[in-house]
């Protein structure tokens, strides 16, 4: 994926482990886009190890170009990079920035999930799987990967159901047919949540988002059935605490007529905000429009964007704008 930023092309490492299949192009600046990760401990490690082997090594092959250009190549190779993730990669996105500060200039969380790992008891998920729980991943997860079951997953989560198309179901049916996927399956229910404090002392992901150090974006679809906007109001909290010495920005942005993979039902718009995320100096209201630029303090401006499928808004809110109602409140409670 090119994205131009300023005259020269960012250069994009798009991650998908479920795939195993990992792919790069471009020429300079550097972010991460991380979708559909699987076990959590172990990838946050993979991926920090790929940040720094790959992404940031002197050692990077690059196309041919100009003296000026790789002059420009040489001094990004030091910078922090930006990282993006989408669920579960979101998730992790925000344990890695955390962790490695000195690596991550951004992160910008797509619907991501505040929960990851069941820690079923009698293993903590390191393959191979023993007997039981690899006859029961074996079992649940040949009743998932059904068409039919992907299918009714999809709809419940695609808000444009004309986004939703067969070829989609059958790509994701088709990374299941490699061998390890019912083991891999089975880690995800017995691994332990990852945990913020080294003495023990359980966490939750606002407990990481709480200690973050760089800027976030939050970017929900809002029609999200699993990781509902709701729970943004529990994480804009969390960013809200955080040390005031710090001088980091947070926001938060809705997108219409998308659901949890707003990068996949609405990718104008998410492009235009990781676009203006990533080249934008000061990200402060002040100084960045994500929206466009409201006629009035009290006018919310949406800035629109049009897919084959249909258009979709984009519109910022304050944490205490975003409304809740009764169920949301008991489940968010939990979280």
């Amino acid at each position: 994926m090119h994205i131009p930023v300023k005259g020269h092309i960012t250069k994009s490492f798009v991650l998908c482990l479920l795939l195993c299949r990992i792919t790069s192009s471009g020429t300079t600046d550097y972010f991460i886009l991380l979708f559909f990760l699987i076990r959590c401990a172990r990838w946050v490690e993979q991926i920090i190890d790929f940040i720094e082997q790959v992404i940031l090594s002197k050692e990077v092959r690059h196309p041919k170009i100009d003296n000026e250009d790789t002059e420009d190549i040489n001094t990004n190779l030091s910078k922090k990079i930006h990282i993006v993730g989408n669920s579960v990669g979101a998730h992790l996105a925000a344990h890695i920035a955390y962790r490695r500060p000195d690596l991550v200039s951004s992160i910008c969380l797509l619907n991501p999930t505040p929960v990851w790992g069941s820690k079923l008891p009698g293993w903590k998920g390191n393959l191979p799987a023993p007997v039981i729980p690899k006859a029961v991943g074996r079992y649940l997860f040949d009743r998932i990967r059904d068409l039919q079951t992907i299918e009714q997953f999809l709809e419940a989560t695609y808000s444009r159901k004309e986004a939703l198309t067969q070829e989609l179901i059958h790509q994701i049916r088709n990374c299941t047919l490699g061998d390890g996927g019912h083991a891999a399956f089975a880690s995800i229910l017995w691994s332990p949540p990852l945990n913020v404090y080294e003495d023990g002392r359980k966490s939750n992901f606002q407990d990481c988002l709480s200690q973050i150090p760089c800027d976030c974006l939050l970017v929900f679809g809002k029609d999200d059935p699993w990781c509902k906007p709701a729970f943004a109001k529990n994480m804009l909290k969390a960013l809200e605490g955080r040390r005031k010495d710090l001088y980091v920005v947070h926001r938060y942005v809705e997108i219409t007529n998308a659901g949890h993979c707003p990068n996949h039902e609405a990718p104008q718009a998410v492009g235009h905000l990781v676009k203006s995320w990533v080249e934008a100096k000061d990200r402060s209201k002040k100084q960045l429009s994500l929206t466009g630029t409201a006629t009035s303090k009290t006018e919310q401006q949406h800035k629109k964007f049009r897919e084959e499928w249909g258009e979709h808004s984009v519109s910022e809110y304050n944490r205490e704008e975003i409304k809740l109602g009764w169920v949301d409140r008991f489940v968010t409670s939990f979280m």
